[in-house]
């Protein structure tokens, strides 16, 4: 049984993840903006969202990435940088894991 106090905080850390998904988040500063030590934060996070919080993160950035995909012309590079990714080969490899494909790929779809 989770106590509604830890879920009040995890719906304030995924709203927080939502809205700034493209700034510097870590474990550390994921637990601290909840008020919840990094232990706590990974057994909740998983035993609620059934992923950690890094994992559901990097889903916000794709589908935020490919959203920008779809709907606009900036290049795939400036689309990673955007969505906070800092390596644009690595925000490729995530992409295609996630969705099957190449972010060109997926633009062209």
């Amino acid at each position: 049984h989770i106590q509604s106090t830890a879920l009040a905080r995890l719906a304030l850390l995924t709203s927080r993840l939502e809205s700034s998904f493209q700034e510097e988040w870590d474990l550390p500063r994921m637990a601290k903006s909840c008020g919840i030590s990094v232990n706590t934060l990974l057994r909740t996070f998983q035993n609620v969202v059934h992923q950690t919080p890094l994992q559901y993160l990097t889903a916000l950035r794709l589908n935020a990435a490919a959203a920008m995909l779809k709907n606009g012309t900036m290049p795939v590079s400036e689309i990673a940088f955007a969505c906070g990714f800092h390596d644009s080969n690595y925000f490729s490899k995530c992409f295609r894991k996630h969705f099957h494909c190449t972010p060109s790929s997926y633009r062209r779809l």
